[in-house]
């Protein structure tokens, strides 16, 4: 009898999962003005300001190609236990494909934004390759939910 009333209980309670819907998909981010030049620890990098918005998003800096294969937006709702919720003073998480003009792939992921935001700035960058390439984040006015365009993250590819 006992087993049958957690059974039941259990179907019962998979027949009730609210939907919180799905991620966006695609698109193109914003772009924050032009390719620039920075220098980084006396390396100089073609730089773009960019806010990405959701997963197979990409941009061309200088040749290569930065694509969003994972976003994590905390403002988007998600399932926690039999409920959807959103963690708006939780970071962003942005995972990037790297495609080089020979076509080497590298993966960069970062973490940025929240309130409080996570650090001071954030930076992730590829390893044994050239051109280099990397995505930071400087911390400045908060990534909240309305505020996307203060989520700006600087993608960065070295001169050759």
């Amino acid at each position: 009898m006992l087993v049958g009333v957690v059974a039941t209980a259990f179907i019962y309670s998979l027949a009730f999962v609210p939907n919180c819907g799905t991620p966006p998909i695609g698109g193109s981010p914003t772009i924050h003005g032009t390719i620039g030049i920075i220098y980084i620890n006396s390396v100089p990098y073609y730089d773009m300001n960019v806010t990405f918005t959701a997963v197979q998003q990409s941009v061309n800096v200088a040749g290569t190609i930065f694509q969003t294969t994972d976003f994590q937006d905390p403002s988007f709702p998600r399932l926690q236990g039999t409920s959807c919720i959103t963690l708006p003073n939780n970071p962003f998480r942005a995972t990037l494909q790297v495609t080089f003009t020979d076509a080497t792939l590298q993966t960069l992921t970062i973490t940025y934004g929240g309130s409080p935001p996570t650090t001071t700035g954030t930076q992730s960058f590829t390893s044994n390759h050239t051109p280099g390439a990397g995505v930071e984040w400087l911390q400045g006015a908060p990534c909240l939910q309305g505020a996307m365009d203060n989520c700006i993250l600087t993608l960065l590819v070295t001169q050759t």
